[in-house]
């Protein structure tokens, strides 16, 4: 299904696969590979659903509603990616797919998250305990939370209580609005969501200096009239040294490219992942106008 969408939004589009790859940070071989059916990391694929302005829902196949947020602020689904790095039986990672959402659904989860399965072998996961927890032994079990929600917490009431332990507004100045569509990046999944704090809490702002180092506002005019600029970087690794030499050789040319955009706003740079949730939110105000 993925691999069918994208295909016919590039086709849609007049573009051709190299044009493509070029706008989301992939070689040209990379981006063949999707349309081959390749499973997409996570962060290739929010870089599709923004570049074509659809939802990531969508591309996946979960959804034929093809427009991010169709007009209105959707309810947050849970996301499963799967990676195989040794070969599997055809058909498996549909069937995972299916136990998953069974799982879920018996337990009653009605939180959004994020599943990711990686199916690999003893070495796999000795090598991830060695990097991530410091265990140098492969083990049963490996479990990574993503965020920190208290017992029958929802992300509403989330947001709301990291917004009186960092800026001191009380319950009563906030209105959550609804959720924005997902974001997804490498370090994981950001369920961006949009509220109302009341004009006359900003004066009494109090801010946890362990957490915050400042807090400004920006008129929803200037991004209205300021469209975005995108601009595009890289990531290398920075520890070779650390590593053992044919490995270092390997991917000491690595670069992997990544494309945002940026507002300026007096004296402020607003870029990454704050500046994709502001263009989300942009999209949804044109699709109402």
């Amino acid at each position: 299904m993925f691999s069918e969408r994208i295909r016919m939004l590039r086709k849609e589009s007049g573009l051709t696969q190299a044009q493509v790859a070029q706008e989301i940070g992939l070689s040209g071989r990379g981006y063949q590979d999707l349309e081959l059916g390749a499973t997409p990391r996570g962060d290739t694929l929010s870089a599709i659903a923004d570049f074509y302005g659809v939802s990531i829902d969508w591309l996946m196949g979960r959804t034929d509603v093809r427009e991010v947020n169709n007009g209105a602020l959707p309810a947050p689904e849970h996301q499963i990616m799967l990676e195989a790095e040794v070969d599997v039986p055809e058909g498996t990672e549909d069937l995972l797919r299916r136990v998953i959402s069974a799982a879920l659904a018996a337990e009653g989860v009605d939180l959004p998250c994020e599943i990711n399965v990686l199916l690999t072998d003893d070495e796999g996961i000795h090598q991830v305990n060695r990097e991530m927890r410091q265990v140098d032994r492969p083990t049963d079990v490996l479990s990574f939370p993503m965020f920190d929600l208290k017992p029958g917490e929802t992300p509403e009431e989330a947001a709301v209580r990291e917004i009186w332990e960092e800026l001191h507004v009380e319950r009563q100045q906030i209105e959550i609005l609804g959720p924005l569509d997902r974001m997804v990046h490498f370090t994981g999944t950001v369920y961006p969501l949009l509220g109302r704090m009341d004009a006359l809490a900003l004066p009494n702002l109090k801010l946890n200096e362990d957490e915050v180092e400042e807090v400004f506002t920006v008129p929803l005019e200037f991004f209205l009239s300021c469209p975005g600029k995108q601009y595009t970087y890289y990531m290398s690794p920075d520890n070779l040294e650390e590593l053992p030499s044919p490995l270092a050789d390997y991917i000491r040319h690595y670069r992997q490219k990544y494309v945002t955009p940026a507002w300026c706003y007096s004296g402020h740079t607003i870029w990454g992942m704050t500046a994709r949730a502001v263009n989300k939110f942009l999209n949804f105000l044109r699709s109402e106008a």
